[in-house]
């Protein structure tokens, strides 16, 4: 598994266990504040894990300054 696969293999994941334990899809195009937070906390976590902005944003067709 290749580099790329991976990292979609990761956002996956931890798109599926925000949606467990939140109870909230973050790919959902919605300005509702539990959301909105939810969608923070999955960037940061992909920020943390050494993601661009740039690279995060295409995830949801989001720019980079929505990001940050």
């Amino acid at each position: 598994m290749n580099t790329l696969e991976t990292k979609k293999t990761d956002i996956q994941i931890l798109s599926s266990i925000i949606k467990e334990n939140l109870k909230i899809d973050v790919s959902e195009r919605t300005r509702k504040r539990e959301v909105v937070d939810a969608r923070r906390i999955f960037y940061k976590i992909l920020r943390d894990m050494g993601m661009q902005y740039t690279d995060i944003g295409k995830i949801h067709s989001k720019d980079h300054s929505t990001i940050i």
